[in-house]
C-alpha cells in the first residue's frame, strides 16, 4: 500500500486539442504548486497544442512537477492509470463546438479503479455522479485545484472514489452487461407484438 504522505500522482491522457482543456488543468496545477502542496503529474498524448502546452507549464514553473509522455502505446498507458492516484480530463467546449460527449478515457480509469476529476459538460455528469469522482464547471482551475487538494488531503476519499467508480463501470458499461440489457429490451419488444 502506498503511503499517504507521498505526493499526489495526477494523470491526464488525451489529444492535445482545446476541447480536452490541458491548459485549465496546467492553471489547477500551477494553483496547486502555489499551495505548496506536493504532487506528480503526467500527460500523456500528443497534439497540435503541445508545445503551447510545454511553454505554458514551463513558464508557470511546473518542470520539476509535470511530464509531457507523448504518445504512448496503450498498454503503456494503462501501466500509468494503474499507476496514478487520481486521474484528471478538464473538457470544455471548444471555439468551434467541438466537445467530448462521454470521454472513453474516463471510463478506463474508473474501470482501473481511480478517482476522476473532470468537467460538468455534455454527458460527463451521466458518468461522474460525485460518488466515483470531482466534477467542475470548464475552465474552473480552481476548483480543480480545489479536488485535488482534497484528494491529497483524504487519501482515503480517493480510494473510496476509485471503488465506487470501478462498481459502476462493472454494473452500467461492461460488453456483457449492455448485451443483456439489448436482449431484455428486444424480447420485450417480441412480447408485445
Amino acid at each position: 500500500m502506498k503511503s499517504d504522505n507521498l505526493p499526489l500522482k495526477i494523470l491526464s491522457v488525451g489529444r492535445m486539442v482545446e476541447k480536452k482543456g490541458f491548459d485549465s488543468l496546467l492553471e489547477a496545477l500551477r494553483r496547486l504548486r502555489e499551495q505548496g502542496i506536493a504532487f506528480e503529474a503526467e500527460i500523456v498524448g500528443n497534439g497540435p497544442l503541445q508545445s503551447e502546452l510545454e511553454r505554458q507549464a514551463d513558464e508557470a514553473g511546473l518542470q520539476d512537477c509535470v511530464r509531457f509522455a507523448g504518445a504512448l502505446p496503450s498498454e503503456r498507458v494503462l501501466e500509468r492509470v494503474r499507476a496514478c492516484d487520481v486521474f484528471a480530463l478538464c473538457c470544455r467546449e471548444a471555439a468551434n463546438g467541438d466537445m467530448d460527449g462521454i470521454p472513453v478515457v474516463l471510463m478506463e480509469a474508473m474501470a482501473c479503479g481511480k478517482p476522476v476529476v473532470s468537467s460538468r459538460i455534455s454527458g460527463i455528469p451521466e458518468l461522474v455522479d460525485g460518488q466515483c469522482g470531482f466534477l467542475a464547471d470548464p475552465e474552473d482551475a480552481a476548483t480543480v485545484a480545489a479536488y485535488f487538494s482534497r484528494l491529497t488531503d483524504d487519501r482515503e476519499l480517493g480510494r473510496r472514489m476509485g471503488r465506487a467508480g470501478q462498481d459502476k463501470i462493472r454494473k452500467q458499461y461492461l460488453r456483457s452487461r449492455q448485451i443483456d440489457d439489448l436482449l431484455r429490451l428486444i424480447v420485450g419488444m417480441q412480447e408485445d407484438c
